[in-house]
C-alpha cells in the first residue's frame, strides 16, 4: 500500500509510468491525475493516492467498512470537496474524465436533480460541470456550462436503487462530435459536444453535491471510489477499469446461500486434487472424477465426468423454496444429458428430487415430490430453453412450492410454470453435476459447468441479474 504523505503540498504534478498501488496494478494510470478509494481510506483528510495533492476533505459524509471502504451521503448535507485545480476543470483543448462508483439508496420525486459530483457554481456564466441523477425516470444526466451555452443530456437507462453503477463522464468544451460521452459500467449511453464556448471557472470539484450556491439536492447514497483522467477515456480503458474494480461493489446474493462452488477461485479449487470446496463452509464439498480443470471451470467428457456431492439436510428443500444457479456451456447436442441432479434409484419421473437437464439442444428443470409419475401433480417441468452450443450461459431456477417454478437465462426471465406441488422429493441419494446419479443411466453431460450456487430460498428477479452481473466477465458475457 501506498504510504501516506500528510505534509504533501505544491503544484508539482506526476504523471505515471507504472502503478502505485499494490492490488491496482491494471488500473489505467495513464494520465491518471487524481485517484480516492475509500477502501484505503483512514482518517481525516481522504488522500488522493497519485501524490498530486487532490486530496478531499470529508465534511459529513461517514465512512463504512462495506463493500471493501465506502463514504455514506445522508442526503441532507454531506459532501466531499477537492480544491480546484486546473486539471480539474474542462478545457477547449483536451478531454477530460472522471469516473465515480455510486449506489442511489433513494430516488426523488420526478424532476429532481441528484448530483454524484460537480464543479459548479452560480457566479456568473456558471461555468462548470456535474452528473448524477435526474429522477424523471431515473435516468443519468450530464450536465456542462460554458459562459454562454449549457448542454443538458438524459441517458436512457433507468437507475435502479441498492444497485453500484461505475459513471463514467468525459468532456471538453467544443464542437467537435461525441466529444463528450457518459457511460454507465461498460455501455455508451450519451455522445454528444458541448459546442463552441469559452470555460473559465475555479470551483471546487465536490463528490455528493454540485456545487455552492446551485439549487440541488444532495447525494442519498453511497460512493467508493473516483478516478480523474487528464484525458479521454477510451471504451476499452473504462472496461479495464469496470472489470478490476466491480467485484468490491457488484457481489452475488449470499443470503440464503448453501452451496457454492467457484472454479475461479482457489479456495473453492485451489488447481489441483479431487475436492472442490463449498465457499459457504460447514460441508458439502464435491468429490471430482475424470474432471479436466481449467479456469474459471471444470470440463465433463461425456463418459464418467461427474462431481458428487454427499447427502446431506441442507440438499433436501422438502417444503421450503429453493434457487438453483449453474453457469453452463455444453458442447454438442448429443441425446440426453444432466448438468445437475438429484435422483433415488429407478429412472422414472417418481424418483427425481431436482434436477437440470438437456435434451438435444434445450436445457430445462424438473421437480417431483417422488409420488408417481403424473407432470403437473406428481412432477413438473420448466420453461424449456433452446441453448447454442460452444456458448456460455447462466441458468437460475427459482422454486415456489405450490406456487411457481421461474427460469431466468443470463439474468432475464423467460417464463413461469404454475405448480401445486407442495414439497419435493427427499433422496438420500448424493447430488450429482455432470451425470445421471452417479451413472445410473447413461445421461453425461459433454462441457464445461463453471460457478453452482443453491440457495434455500426464492431469489428475487434482482438479485439473479445481479448474479448474472458479478460473474457474466469470468464467461466472456456482457
Amino acid at each position: 500500500m501506498l504510504s501516506r504523505i500528510s505534509s504533501f503540498s505544491g503544484p508539482m504534478s506526476i504523471t505515471f509510468k507504472r502503478p502505485l498501488i499494490t492490488g491496482s496494478s491494471s488500473l489505467i494510470v495513464d494520465s491518471l491525475f487524481m485517484k480516492l478509494d475509500a477502501s484505503n481510506y483512514t482518517t481525516g483528510t481522504w488522500l488522493d493516492e497519485t501524490l498530486n495533492g487532490n486530496n478531499a476533505t470529508i465534511n459529513g459524509a461517514t465512512w463504512l467498512s462495506n463493500d471493501g471502504g465506502i463514504f455514506d451521503f445522508d442526503g441532507v448535507n454531506d459532501t466531499i470537496s477537492i480544491p480546484h485545480v486546473a486539471n480539474l476543470s474542462l478545457n477547449t483543448t483536451t478531454q477530460r474524465s472522471i469516473q465515480v462508483w455510486v449506489k442511489f439508496d433513494t430516488i426523488p420525486a420526478l424532476n429532481t436533480q441528484v448530483p454524484v459530483f460537480g464543479k459548479l457554481s452560480s457566479s456568473f456564466g456558471f461555468d462548470g460541470y456535474w452528473g448524477g441523477l435526474y429522477s424523471n425516470g431515473g435516468a443519468i444526466r450530464s450536465v456542462t456550462n460554458g459562459t454562454s451555452q449549457q448542454r443538458v443530456v438524459d441517458s436512457v437507462l433507468t437507475i435502479t436503487t441498492n444497485t453500484w453503477y461505475l459513471i463514467t463522464f468525459i468532456s471538453q468544451i467544443t464542437s467537435t462530435a461525441n466529444t463528450t460521452k457518459l457511460y454507465i459500467n461498460e455501455t455508451e449511453y450519451i455522445s454528444t459536444s458541448h459546442g463552441s464556448d469559452s470555460y473559465s471557472e475555479s470551483n471546487p470539484l465536490y463528490l455528493g453535491f454540485i456545487g455552492t450556491g446551485v439549487s440541488s439536492l444532495y447525494l442519498n447514497g453511497k460512493i467508493g471510489a473516483c478516478y480523474f483522467y487528464t484525458k479521454g477515456l477510451n471504451t476499452s480503458e473504462i472496461s479495464t477499469n469496470y472489470n478490476l474494480t466491480k467485484t468490491r461493489y457488484i457481489n452475488p446474493t449470499i443470503s440464503n446461500l448453501i452451496l457454492h462452488y467457484d472454479p475461479s477461485n482457489t479456495l473453492s479449487y485451489s488447481g489441483s486434487g479431487t475436492t472442490v470446496t463449498n465457499l459457504v463452509g460447514g460441508g458439502l464439498n464435491g468429490t471430482m472424477t475424470n474432471i479436466t480443470y481449467t479456469s474459471p471451470y471444470f470440463s465433463f467428457d461425456g463418459s464418467t465426468s461427474q462431481v458428487s456431492i454427499a447427502d446431506n439436510a441442507s440438499l433436501e428443500p422438502g417444503t421450503g423454496e429453493f434457487t438453483i444457479e449453474v453457469w453452463f456451456y455444453r458442447s454438442n447436442t448429443t441425446g440426453s444429458t444432466v448438468v445437475l441432479g438429484k435422483f433415488d434409484n429407478g429412472g422414472l419421473a417418481s424418483n427425481v428430487s431436482y434436477s437440470i437437464r438437456t435434451s438435444t439442444n434445450t436445457i430445462s428443470a424438473q421437480i417431483g415430490k417422488g409420488t408417481g409419475s403424473v407432470l403437473n401433480v406428481d412432477y413438473i417441468n420448466s420453461t424449456s430453453y433452446t441453448y447454442l452450443v460452444n456458448t456460455w450461459y447462466q441458468v437460475v431456477y427459482v422454486w415456489k412450492p405450490g406456487i411457481s417454478l421461474e427460469t431466468y437465462i443470463n439474468g432475464v426471465s423467460i417464463g413461469s410454470v404454475n405448480n401445486s406441488l407442495t414439497s419435493i422429493l427427499n433422496s438420500t441419494n448424493p447430488l450429482y453435476l455432470g451425470r445421471y446419479n452417479g451413472g445410473e443411466y447413461s445421461q453425461n453431460f459433454t462441457g464445461r459447468i463453471g460457478i453452482t450456487r443453491l440457495y434455500n430460498r426464492a431469489l428475487t428477479s434482482t438479485e439473479v441479474l445481479n448474479n448474472f452481473n458479478s460473474n457474466k466477465g469470468l464467461y466472456g458475457l456482457t
